[in-house]
């Protein structure tokens, strides 16, 4: 199989790793609060305390990893390989290791230590593998690919987890009929070994795939050799300086709030607005349908409908407010909410493809500018691929703030709510205007965003042109 047949199966297996992901990190989010409560017997205001705080701290800590993998520790061929190939060895040890010790009585004090390494330690895999993107894919129409394989493998292994985990705790216990620390623990060791056998197969199609890349990479190790320790200071700057990728940052920051204000907004909309939870499955099963089917049309879109990213964002924040705006408009009605949240969803994992697809341009934006300076530095790729999971992390602090002080002057008073027409009133008005709002502070972020087609284009030939230069 020649090299370029290798790089295009990688493009596909490579969302294999999103997969894996949820394998371990989702099902231990899932659980976490039921583990360090019901198996771990803390209190919840101890729980509360602990996962708020862990929240925070890895919104400052994620750049940090970028920093780590940047500054290649390992002096590997590439710098992004060994996080894949190992990082999910040390986290299934930290993983089991806290389980372990819930089942094993241990002090509270030891469990909350592995609980800790766990949560916060999966970010250099995260980023690790995330990093990796732009080195594989070669333009946005790749990224798009590698993105939607990602988001596929993701939705479908998140679908797996969420019926065997609860499945698995179960028969796995001791009585085999109701969870606890032993079926957490095996449960866990399941998930955690499917995880180490997924991030195994991308990185051997990984490194297979980007063997022609590696020539380059030897110089600068060889470069770094003489160097000393990588220049902290110098890939810092390099991020401040990069206008492209704290547009993209911060849009993200903003637009990703939609999702943690609307998604946990729908049971609230159905209990106290509709009068029937069980209507809801009709809504999550559409939303869920329209969100495979977006990831799966993302490529293409791109490829063959608008073929300009910038342009196409534009439009896609444009139809998630309008969306929800829309909400003002159809009122309580069951199937407005249903049809325009369905909408909504559509365009939101449209966004959730090409968030990568910007991240990457504006990494190949720091690549041309240091080739335009010489290419005496290390591009900080994965310090600008840290950057997402900021987001990610700042939009869910964001989002669960402003969704509980809306709820709060909603009306809502917890389990002993009643339903009435003020509060159904003033529960639209949150889902109506908090996501609205989001999204066009994100719009205007993102029109200062000047990479267009064209930019992106004689970008991307430049740096080729260098790269084929380096390899004689």
């Amino acid at each position: 199989m020649n090299q370029e047949k290798r790089r295009k199966r990688a493009l596909i297996t490579f969302g294999i790793g999103e997969g894996a992901y949820q394998f371990m990190y989702d099902f231990f989010k899932d659980f976490q609060n039921f583990f360090l409560t019901n198996i771990a017997n803390m209190n919840p205001v101890m729980t509360g305390t602990i996962i708020s705080a862990m929240n925070i701290f890895k919104v400052f800590f994620s750049p940090v990893t970028g920093v780590i993998i940047d500054s290649n520790p390992f002096k590997s061929k590439d710098k992004f390989l060994p996080w894949i190939r190992y990082m999910p060895f040390v986290l299934t040890a930290f993983f089991m290791a806290m389980a372990g010790s819930a089942w094993a009585k241990l002090p509270t004090p030891v469990t909350i230590v592995f609980f800790v390494s766990a949560y916060i330690f999966n970010t250099l895999l995260f980023n690790g593998y995330k990093g990796a993107i732009p080195t594989l894919a070669k333009n946005e129409n790749e990224v798009s690919v590698v993105s939607t394989s990602s988001n596929l493998f993701k939705e479908v292994c998140r679908f797996l987890v969420g019926v065997a985990g609860p499945l698995l705790i179960v028969k796995l216990s001791a009585t085999g009929k109701a969870e606890d620390a032993q079926g957490f623990f095996f449960t866990l060791l399941i998930f955690c070994s499917i995880t180490i056998i997924l991030y195994l197969t991308v990185a051997f199609e990984y490194k297979n795939a980007t063997v022609g890349e590696l020539k380059e990479t030897v110089k600068e190790i060889k470069r770094q050799g003489k160097r000393g320790k990588a220049n902290v200071s110098a890939m810092l700057r390099q991020i401040v300086s990069n206008k492209p990728l704290l547009i993209v940052f911060l849009t993200c920051s903003f637009a990703i709030v939609r999702y943690f204000v609307a998604a946990p907004m729908a049971p609230y909309f159905f209990k106290y607005v509709i009068g029937d939870v069980t209507l809801m499955a009709w809504y999550k099963a559409a939303t869920q349908i329209v969100a495979i089917a977006a990831t799966f049309l993302a490529p293409f879109i791109l490829k063959y409908v608008i073929k300009d990213i910038k342009k196409l964002y534009i439009i896609i924040l444009i139809a998630i407010t309008g969306a929800h705006l829309g909400l003002a408009v159809t009122g309580s009605s069951l199937w407005g909410f249903n049809i325009l949240m369905t909408i909504a969803q559509f365009f939101y994992s449209l966004k959730g493809v090409y968030d990568i697809v910007l991240f990457a341009a504006a990494i190949d934006y720091a690549v041309w500018k240091n080739i335009k300076k010489g290419g005496k530095e290390t591009v900080a790729q994965g310090t600008a691929m840290s950057f997402y999971f900021m987001a990610i992390t700042i939009s869910q602090v964001i989002g669960v703030s402003i969704l509980n002080w809306g709820l709060v002057q909603a009306g809502y008073q917890g389990a002993e709510t009643v339903a009435n027409p003020a509060l159904a009133a003033n529960l639209m008005n949150v889902v109506t205007y908090l996501p609205a709002a989001a999204c066009v502070i994100a719009l205007i972020i993102f029109l200062f965003f000047k990479l267009d087609q064209n930019k992106l284009s004689e970008m991307r030939k430049e740096i080729a042109e260098y790269k084929e230069l380096q390899k004689e």
